[in-house]
């Protein structure tokens, strides 16, 4: 099993708001970055997870309870 430990506080933040529904531009507006440095994110928490896609992505986060376990702001 996979462990939100193994993505960095930022990227389980970028992978468990994708999950709930938002935007990766959503969330650089409202977390005040580029769209550029939440797809960094997302690109390193594929890499981390083997995910190829973001609704594997997604899928990954949902299995591992990391929704249930978030505290996301967006």
């Amino acid at each position: 099993m996979l462990f939100a430990g193994q993505l960095t506080p930022t990227e389980l933040r970028v992978v468990v708001s994708l999950a709930a529904g938002s935007s990766a531009q959503e969330l650089a507006l409202a977390w005040k970055v580029s769209l550029d440095t939440v797809r960094t994110h997302i690109k390193h928490a594929k890499r981390k997870t083997g995910a190829r896609t973001l609704p594997e992505l997604a899928g990954i986060a949902a299995r591992s309870g990391w929704l249930e376990r978030s505290d996301r702001d967006v």
